[in-house]
């Protein structure tokens, strides 16, 4: 057995862990995504089975602890054990490789770990998390290759990435002799090479049809002030912070919040008298600001997530001075609100509605929707129904979801399967997930064949085509008013992956169970054959 001494294992566990540590969002050097696989793999080879585990299972602790402090918004206890529940998942396609790579043989076994590793990926996306920490997503920034999710959805790009690394892996293990996997690399680059030039003529704007497009903006703001007033209520002090090094693990915050907790309880304490005030006029200047954008000519109008608290009882004033700005200047508004449902606020209650309500030029309130997916263990919201509406409008067919839902690509399928034309997504970040939270909802616009406008409170905004160009940006860091505005098509594109969804990922379930039967059987024929002898 190996042991954790010589030049080799050393060798490879550093560099497994640098390559899953420079993934994070911090960072996300790509290159390392097509790397980082093939020198975990070749580590927990040196090692039989059960030891290989636990190597492999250190690499992606301290990758995920390096890579995910201060993204995770959680305390320290929770986002460590959160991280080494995470590392555990991910140790699944690797171990998996380990136990199984040895019953495969020929250039087709380098197709084994991609398949793995994207059958795990699939699953995966469908937990708590989502797609979040995808590898697929790491390749965001390549254009001309982020095309194929309009094809295969994000599993086609994880599939690359992999079987890159499988490649490396045979390669090494059969001393660098490119001959021996020469009919796989032959395969490879005849693929990717296929992929690439597709890519590159899909976003070729000699190949492009002119458009209409319609103005859009995207509005955010800061309602910090609202935390302020009634901490100062509940404390008697006011506690001030500083708003450029605030983050969602930030001591003040959670001490601002404790105030906050107390309005949720009982927001009709004349305590709060202030706080209601102070809310009143954050809605109102927002509103203004909505009615300002309309004036200039903006025909949509999206506030970003939850961007107006508000309680149950004063909610439906807020409505109808959104209806009638709608109305009264004749554009599209979608209103964004955290309705704080008051009660004793414990853990795992549901306190918020954190919802947005599509209003209509005749001031019509034509779409309410709930957030499908509030982040786990941070967002105290009623969850919606698991739908993503489209709404017919003159501007096209648009789409409504929330920031958190877009991380699970099944969720925004619906909405090319409706022939969506604009996916409206107001979104929270904060600056450690920034820009990156906002190039994952991009895959979703490029899968999908929809114009995305993701209006974010502390993080970046952007709107994109359905080709994932980023359109208009700005970032909440800047000075004066958090507008964003952009110009959308009005009309969308068909996708393969919105018509056929994740074929590719259940081609590699298939194939997998197929190869677990074939050689499962073959495994106990030989079983057989030596207690016969």
């Amino acid at each position: 057995m190996k042991t954790f001494t010589n030049t080799k294992t050393i060798a490879l566990w550093l560099l497994a862990t640098i390559s899953f540590s420079l993934l994070s969002v911090k960072w996300m050097f790509a290159p390392a995504a097509w790397v980082a696989p093939a020198f975990l793999i070749l580590l927990m080879k040196e090692y039989k089975p059960w030891k290989s585990l636990l190597m492999g299972l250190s690499v992606l602790y301290v990758s995920s602890l390096i890579g995910s402090y201060k993204v995770m918004p959680f305390p320290t206890i929770v986002f460590v054990v959160i991280a080494l529940i995470g590392a555990l998942k991910h140790l699944i396609p690797f171990f998996l490789f380990r136990l199984l790579s040895k019953r495969v043989e020929g250039w087709y076994a380098t197709l084994l770990f991609p398949c793995l590793y994207v059958a795990y990926d699939y699953l995966n996306g469908f937990d708590g998390g989502g797609t979040w920490g995808s590898i697929g997503y790491t390749q965001v920034n390549n254009d001309v290759l982020m095309q194929l999710v309009a094809v295969t959805g994000l599993w086609g790009v994880t599939f690359l990435i992999t079987w890159v690394s499988a490649l490396l892996v045979a390669w090494y293990s059969n001393g660098l002799r490119f001959s021996s996997i020469k009919k796989p690399a032959t395969v490879f680059l005849s693929i990717f090479t296929v992929i690439l030039i597709g890519g590159s003529l899909r976003i070729n704007t000699l190949w492009q049809d002119e458009t209409t497009t319609v103005r859009v903006a995207g509005i955010t703001g800061q309602n910090l002030e609202l935390l302020q007033s009634t901490y100062e209520a509940v404390f008697g002090s006011r506690l001030d912070v500083d708003l450029a090094k605030l983050t969602q693990t930030s001591p003040e915050l959670q001490e601002l919040n404790k105030g906050l907790v107390k309005f949720i309880e009982n927001p009709g304490d004349p305590i709060f008298g202030a706080s209601h005030r102070q809310m009143e006029a954050f809605q109102d200047s927002m509103l203004s600001v909505a009615k300002k954008e309309a004036i200039a000519g903006a025909r949509v109008v999206s506030f970003s997530e939850g961007l107006l608290f508000t309680t149950k009882a004063t909610e439906a004033k807020l409505i109808a001075k959104a209806r009638r700005l709608a109305n009264e200047n004749q554009f599209y508004l979608l209103l964004t609100m955290a309705s704080i449902i008051p009660g004793e606020v414990t853990m795992g209650s549901k306190y918020l509605e954190n919802k947005a309500l599509f209003i209509g030029p005749d001031g019509q309130v034509l779409n309410t929707f709930f957030k499908n997916k509030p982040v786990p263990l941070v967002e105290p919201s009623i969850h919606g129904d698991g739908k993503v509406p489209v709404i017919d409008t003159e501007f096209g067919r648009i789409a409504i979801s929330i920031c958190y839902d877009a991380d699970f690509p099944y969720l925004m399928r619906q909405a090319g399967q409706q022939n969506a034309d604009i996916m409206l997504l107001p979104s929270g970040d904060w600056k450690e997930i920034a820009p990156y939270h906002a190039w994952m909802a991009k895959v979703r616009a490029i899968e999908n064949g929809f114009s995305l406008l993701r209006p974010v409170s502390n993080a970046t905004s952007i709107a994109s085509d359905y080709y994932g160009k980023v359109l208009g940006s700005n970032d909440f860091s800047s000075v004066g008013e958090h507008v964003m505005v952009s110009h959308l098509a009005t009309k969308g594109i068909a996708t393969v992956y919105s018509k056929m969804g994740d074929w590719l990922a259940w081609g590699c379930l298939v194939g997998l169970v197929a190869f677990l039967g074939r050689h499962g059987v073959a495994s106990q024929k030989v079983m057989v054959k030596t207690d016969s002898q």
